[in-house]
């Protein structure tokens, strides 16, 4: 994964930062499962809690509710912090997919789920109950794949797309950010 200060993602959305600029992000991740070196979001006051207990090295928060976090962490003070968090998903994909193997700890892929060689599940991905993933299938963050879906060999679905359950993808497919399959 390529690196980033907080300064360069906020000039990549245009935001502010409030304590550190040079802290390094490396990871995209949810408050709640963040690490040093991960970036993450708030949007709702109902996760004030989470936010300022959060591990992550900096969080992108609206100006409105900045005041409400802790002085130690990190602020990307944005318009809005999931609208800027979808823009910052791209410069955290790698230029050659392919390469990409693994599943980030802070996916949450159920244990009925049965992975092929070279698969990559990114942070945030959400892998249900009797999920299929063919060979060198790559899922990016925030996508969710309901229970039962089969997804073919070397098919990529890209960050917050959701796939509905019970649902075949073929081979070498592209499911597109922010596509819904299956949904009525």
């Amino acid at each position: 994964m390529p690196t980033l200060t907080a300064e360069e993602v906020a000039g990549l959305i245009g935001g502010r930062v409030v304590g550190s600029p040079n802290v390094i992000i490396h990871r995209l991740s949810s408050l709640k499962s963040a690490k040093e070196g991960a970036l993450s979001f708030l949007t709702d006051k109902r996760h004030i809690r989470l936010a300022q207990e959060t591990r992550a090295s900096a969080v992108l928060v609206s100006a409105e509710e900045s005041d409400l976090l802790s002085g130690s962490i990190t602020k990307i003070i944005c318009k809005n912090p999931y609208l800027a968090f979808t823009k910052i998903i791209d410069s955290f994909v790698p230029n050659d997919e392919r390469l990409l193997t693994g599943v980030a700890e802070s996916a949450s892929v159920s244990r009925t789920a049965i992975f092929g060689s070279d698969v990559f599940v990114a942070d945030g991905a959400f892998i249900d109950e009797g999920v299929r993933l063919g060979d060198g299938v790559k899922v990016f963050p925030g996508t969710y794949i309901g229970p039962g879906v089969v997804i073919e060999h070397d098919s990529i679905v890209y960050p917050r797309a959701v796939i509905h359950k019970n649902v075949r993808v073929g081979r070498r497919c592209i499911i597109h950010s922010g596509s819904i399959i299956g949904g009525d």
